[in-house]
């Protein structure tokens, strides 16, 4: 693609943008006009447009933590949105599922909310015993949703791994890959039973 038809992609997409962005508006306001030409709009690109941009919670969610961290200072926010996207890629490898994609982005997520959590605390330490009881409150909270979320990734990949079984067969110790079965008739095929 050339530059000029990048740019020309990109001026389209701002403008489709735009557009959705002011029918969403007058739909919030109760023009049924808007919200049916919204609800035209389902399952085509320019929707795509719509539910990339707007409908992604956890990068909303992502931004406001980030604001509120850092407020203005517009660095600050970019190199800890490239520092999270790192992680998030590492977390959920190389063909991750929806469900490793899904809690990558939740330990992310708590790991950013128990950092803050960390700062705010170190920040307000000279605070108010109630105050520094609250901030200790919401670390140990923020910490252990973390914990949980990585817990919970850790154990959903550990149950995708492919089942290893030593069989025995007249003193002969073989290993064999059991296949998870995708319906009840191969339940025992990985044994070498069919039912």
């Amino acid at each position: 693609m050339t530059a000029q038809a990048a740019k020309k992609t990109v001026e389209t997409q701002n403008r489709d943008a735009d557009r959705l962005r002011s029918l969403a508006k007058l739909a919030n306001k109760g023009d049924e006009a808007a919200l049916n030409e919204l609800r035209a709009l389902l399952g085509t690109a320019e929707w795509d447009v719509l539910v990339n941009r707007f409908g992604d919670m956890a990068e909303l969610a992502e931004t406001a933590l980030l604001a509120k961290c850092y407020g203005s200072h517009k660095l600050l926010v970019e190199c800890t949105r490239s520092k999270l996207e790192a992680m998030r890629l590492e977390l959920s490898g190389s063909s991750p599922t929806l469900i490793e994609r899904l809690l990558a982005e939740r330990v992310v997520a708590s790991w950013l909310h128990a950092c803050h959590a960390d700062y705010q605390a170190a920040e307000n330490s000279e605070n108010s015993v109630g105050m520094s009881v609250q901030l200790a409150h919401i670390q140990d909270r923020a910490q252990k949703r973390f914990l949980s979320a990585v817990k919970t990734l850790a154990v959903v990949r550990r149950l995708a791994l492919p089942i290893k079984v030593d069989v025995n067969v007249a003193g002969t110790v073989t290993t064999k890959t059991a296949e998870k079965a995708s319906t009840p008739r191969h339940r025992f095929s990985a044994v070498g039973i069919e039912n």
